[in-house]
């Protein structure tokens, strides 16, 4: 479930949907399901993601592990 997540924010250009895709990784996390491996990924994406998406997404790489 994480990594098609993942990829898809890698991917995708839309602003809503973006923030959308990282809350549910958000929730993920509250769960302590996003692993480490995921981090490099979101961390290349992120300079290049809307401001609420690129919130989140710290967020996630800050709690993932």
């Amino acid at each position: 479930m994480v990594l098609p997540l993942v990829d898809s924010l890698t991917r995708e250009t839309d602003a809503t949907v973006q923030e959308e895709i990282a809350h549910s990784l958000g929730y993920l996390v509250e769960y302590g399901t996003v692993p480490n491996s995921i981090v490099p990924a979101l961390s290349e994406c992120l300079p290049r993601l809307h401001a609420e998406a690129a919130e989140q997404v710290r967020n996630v790489i800050g709690e993932a592990g």
